[in-house]
C-alpha cells in the first residue's frame, strides 16, 4: 500500500493561457529556493525571471527555444539572458484547474556541464515522483501562493 503524498503547488502567476506554480513535495520546495536566492543575488536575473514567467503564462502557444527550450521527456528549461541560471519545469492539466500548469522543480546555474546535469536529473526525478504521487488516491492537491506557509 502506497503512503499518501501531499504536494503543494506554490502559484508563481496565474496568466490568461497558464498557470506557473513551484513544486513542494515532501516538504521540500528547490524552485521555491532557488527564485528567493535569485531575488536575493541577483536582482537582473530575478525581474528576467519573473518576465519570462509572466510571458509564458500569458500566450497560449510560447515558442522560443532561447528563453523557454524542452530538453526531452517533456522537461523544459526556463532560461535567463545575460545569466547562467535555469529553472526546470514540466506541464500537467489537473482538472478544475485551468488554466493549464507548468510546474517548477527546481533550478540551478550553467557553469559546468556536470552541475547541470545533476540538476536536469533532479528535475526529473521529481517529475517522476509527483506523477507517482498523483496516481496515489489518498494524496492530497493543495495551491498556495508562493509565500504562503
Amino acid at each position: 500500500m502506497n503512503k499518501p503524498i501531499e504536494i503543494i503547488l506554490r502559484t508563481l502567476h496565474v496568466g490568461s493561457c497558464r498557470r506557473v506554480a513551484a513544486l513542494e513535495l515532501e516538504g521540500k520546495c528547490p524552485a521555491k529556493d532557488f527564485i528567493e536566492e535569485l531575488a536575493q543575488s541577483n536582482a537582473p536575473g530575478h525581474n528576467s525571471f519573473i518576465a519570462r514567467v509572466d510571458t509564458i503564462a500569458e500566450r497560449d502557444k510560447y515558442r522560443n527555444p532561447r528563453t523557454f527550450k524542452h530538453l526531452g521527456d517533456g522537461l523544459f528549461e526556463f532560461k535567463f539572458n545575460k545569466t547562467s541560471m535555469r529553472l526546470y519545469a514540466f506541464y500537467d492539466d489537473i482538472e478544475g484547474l485551468e488554466p493549464q500548469l507548468i510546474i517548477a522543480t527546481n533550478g540551478g546555474k550553467k557553469n559546468a556541464k556536470k552541475e547541470q546535469g545533476r540538476d536536469i536529473e533532479r528535475a526529473k526525478t521529481l517529475k517522476a515522483k509527483y506523477f507517482a504521487a498523483k496516481e496515489i488516491e489518498s494524496t492530497q492537491l493543495i495551491i498556495k501562493e508562493l509565500d504562503e506557509e
